[in-house]
C-alpha cells in the first residue's frame, strides 16, 4: 500500500514537473522605458514613449499610463501604438481608452497575452514646460512615472533641441542616477536596472529667453501668488486681528459675569428652590438651557412619584430584549403645568388618541419627532418666569446669522479660488482669516447668554446643585440626605445623571427601589433591584438620538499592467 502511494506522489511531481506554466505567477517587467523629448521652435515639448514590456505567467489583457498636468499647461495626446500599429480610440482589444483631466489615463486594451514581450508607444505634446528664470530657460522633466511596480532594464532619455539654441548650464539629473551624453543639439541620459518606484527627473538650461518670451500659465500665476503673499498675508493677519478683537469687544459688554469666589465655595445639598426637576435641570445644565429627553424623563419620574404614571416590567420576552417595561397612565391630575401635560402627551398620545400603556421599546420610535413640543413647552414656562432677555436673545441671535451669511460669502470665494483654471493660492490666506473671523462669531454667539439677570442668578443656584449631583456619583461628596436616592432620582436624571446615579447607590447597595416602579417579582435575592437598574439605563438611552523662479518638474504620473 505504501509503494503504490509513493508511485502516485512521484507521477504527480512529474507531471507538474511537465506542466511549468499551469499556475505559474504573474509577472511582467520593462526591458527598456525610452522617452525621446524635441524641443519644438515655439517651445512646446514633442514627446514620444516607448516601452517593451516583457510578461509572464497567467495572462495580461492591458497596460496603463497615467499623466499628470502639473508644471505644464496642457497635454495633448497624439497617438497611441502597440508593436507598430496606431490603435484606434475605444475600450475593446486592439483599441486605446483616453480619458482626460488634472491626470490623462491612456489604456492600451489587447487580446489575451502571457510569456512574450509588446512594444507600446505614446506620443503627446505638452505646451508650458519649459519656465524662465532670470538666468536660464529650465526645461525640467520627470521621465519615469511616479508610481510602477516593476523593474525597468534600462531608460534612455533623448532630449533634442534646436541646435541654434545655447545651453548655459552643464545638464544635471536632479532626482536618481543616469549617466549623460551630450552632443550637437543633443543630451542623453541612459540609466539602468532601476527598480520599481526609481525616479528619474533631468534638468537643462538655455539661455535666456532662447526659447520661451514669456512663463507658461502655471508659472506666471506662482509668479503671481509670491508676489501678492506678503501683502496677503499681512492683510489677513490685521483682519483677523481687528475682526476676532470687535468681536471680543462686543461680547464682553454682554457676558454675564461668573459667579463671585463665595458663591462658587457654595454647592447646595438640597434643591436650592422649589422649581421643578425638568426647570431646575434645564437652567443649571452647563451648556445653557436646552432641554431634551433627559428633562422629560425627569419630568415622568417626578409625576410617577405623584402616583400619575406606573412604570411596571413587561412579561413579554424577545429573544433580542431582555426586559421590556411598560408606562401605565394612572391618573390625569387638572393641576398639571403645561411641560408635564406634554410630557404626557409625548409618552400616551397617538395622533388623537390617548393610550393608558405604552411600551419603553414602543416609545424609543417616536421620541425624537414628539420632543419638540415638550422643548418648547418648558422653554415658554422659563420665558413666563422672565429668565430671558429679548434683547439678549436678539444679539445671540445676530451673531448666529453673521456667522452663517460669513460662512456662506467664504465658502463661495473659496469655490472661485480652488475652480479657477489658474488658481492663486496666495488668495488663500484671506480666506483662512474669513475663516477664523467666522469662527469667533460662532464662539460669540455661544458665550453670549440670553439670560437675564433673574435667570443667570437662577442658573449659578442650580449649576452649583448639579455639580453637587454629580460629585455624590464621583464619590466625592457625602450624602447628606435620608432616601437621597428616591428623592434626588429626577434632579439626578434632570442633569444627565441618571445611568451615574443608579450605578453608584446600586455599587454602594444603598439603591430602594421607588413603589411606583413594579418588577414582575419580588423576590429575597434582590433582583427587583437590577430590573430597576436595567429599566432606567434603557429609558436614559431611548432618546439618544434627538437630543518664486522656482518649480517642480513635468511629467511623471503611473504605470502599469494586468
Amino acid at each position: 500500500m505504501r509503494t503504490r502511494f509513493a508511485i502516485f506522489i512521484i507521477g504527480l511531481l512529474i507531471l507538474a514537473a511537465a506542466a511549468p506554466g499551469v499556475g505559474a505567477a504573474k509577472s511582467y517587467r520593462a526591458e527598456r522605458f525610452d522617452v525621446d523629448i524635441v524641443v519644438q521652435d515655439d517651445g512646446a515639448l514633442l514627446v514620444t514613449e516607448t516601452v517593451v514590456f516583457r510578461f509572464s505567467g497567467d495572462p495580461f489583457t492591458y497596460v496603463y499610463r497615467d499623466l499628470p498636468t502639473s508644471y505644464t499647461d496642457s497635454i495633448t495626446i497624439v497617438s497611441a501604438g502597440m508593436d507598430g500599429q496606431t490603435l484606434p480610440p475605444g475600450e475593446d482589444a486592439g483599441q486605446v481608452e483616453i480619458d482626460g483631466g488634472d491626470t490623462i489615463n491612456v489604456r492600451w486594451h489587447f487580446a489575451p497575452t502571457s510569456d512574450t514581450a509588446h512594444t507600446f508607444v505614446l506620443v503627446y505634446r505638452a505646451l508650458g514646460v519649459i519656465r524662465m528664470n532670470p538666468e536660464a530657460d529650465v526645461l525640467a522633466w520627470q521621465a519615469l512615472p511616479d508610481d510602477y511596480e516593476y523593474t525597468i532594464a534600462s531608460s534612455t532619455v533623448t532630449v533634442s533641441y534646436p541646435k541654434a539654441i545655447q545651453r548655459v548650464a552643464v545638464p544635471r539629473v536632479t532626482v536618481g542616477e543616469a549617466s549623460v551624453e551630450t552632443g550637437d543639439g543633443q543630451v542623453r541620459f541612459v540609466a539602468q536596472n532601476l527598480e520599481p518606484d526609481s525616479h528619474l527627473i533631468v534638468e537643462l538650461g538655455f539661455a535666456p529667453g532662447s526659447l520661451v518670451t514669456q512663463p507658461p500659465q502655471w508659472q506666471a500665476v506662482e509668479i503671481e501668488s509670491n508676489r501678492l503673499a506678503q501683502p496677503l498675508a499681512l492683510a489677513s493677519g490685521a483682519l483677523t486681528l481687528l475682526g476676532v478683537g470687535a468681536i471680543i469687544a462686543y461680547v464682553r459688554r454682554f457676558r454675564r459675569p461668573s459667579a463671585s469666589p463665595v458663591e462658587a465655595d457654595m454647592r447646595p445639598t438640597a434643591p436650592p428652590g422649589s422649581l421643578p426637576p425638568a426647570l431646575g435641570g434645564a437652567i443649571g445644565h452647563a451648556g445653557g438651557f436646552a432641554p431634551g429627553w433627559d428633562q422629560a424623563l425627569a419630568t415622568l419620574f417626578d409625576l410617577s412619584g405623584r402616583g400619575v404614571v406606573q412604570i411596571e416590567e413587561s412579561p413579554e420576552k424577545k429573544w433580542h430584549r431582555r426586559h421590556d417595561f411598560v408606562f401605565r397612565l394612572q391618573s390625569m391630575p387638572s393641576d398639571l403645568r403645561p411641560f408635564e401635560q406634554a410630557v404626557l402627551d409625548l409618552v400616551f398620545s397617538t395622533g388623537a388618541d390617548r393610550q393608558t400603556s405604552v411600551k419603553l421599546s414602543a416609545l424609543q420610535s417616536w421620541i425624537s419627532s414628539r420632543l419638540k413640543a415638550f422643548k418648547e413647552t418648558l422653554k415658554q414656562d422659563a420665558v413666563n418666569r422672565g429668565w430671558f432677555d429679548p434683547g439678549r436673545e436678539q444679539i445671540r441671535r445676530g451673531l448666529f446669522i453673521a456667522s452663517g451669511l460669513l460662512f456662506g460669502v467664504l465658502l463661495a470665494f473659496a469655490c472661485l479660488v480652488v475652480t479657477a483654471a489658474n488658481p492663486i493660492w496666495a488668495f488663500m490666506l484671506p480666506l483662512i482669516a474669513l475663516g477664523l473671523v467666522d469662527l469667533a462669531l460662532l464662539i460669540a454667539g455661544s458665550v453670549v447668554s440670553p439670560l437675564s439677570e433673574t435667570g443667570a442668578a437662577e442658573r449659578r443656584q442650580w449649576e452649583a446643585f448639579g455639580k453637587y449631583l454629580r460629585s455624590i456619583t464621583e464619590d466625592k461628596e457625602p450624602v447628606n440626605l435620608a432616601g437621597a436616592f428616591q428623592t434626588l432620582l429626577p434632579w439626578a436624571t434632570a442633569f444627565g445623571l441618571l445611568k451615574d446615579w443608579v450605578d453608584f447607590f446600586q455599587k454602594k447597595g444603598d439603591l430602594t427601589v421607588p413603589a411606583w416602579f413594579a418588577p414582575l417579582a419580588n423576590t429575597a435575592d434582590g433582583s427587583e433591584i437590577a430590573i430597576f437598574a436595567a429599566m432606567t439605563h434603557s429609558a436614559s438611552s431611548a432618546g439618544a438620538s434627538a437630543g518664486g523662479a522656482g518649480g517642480g518638474a513635468a511629467g511623471g504620473g503611473g504605470s502599469g499592467a494586468g
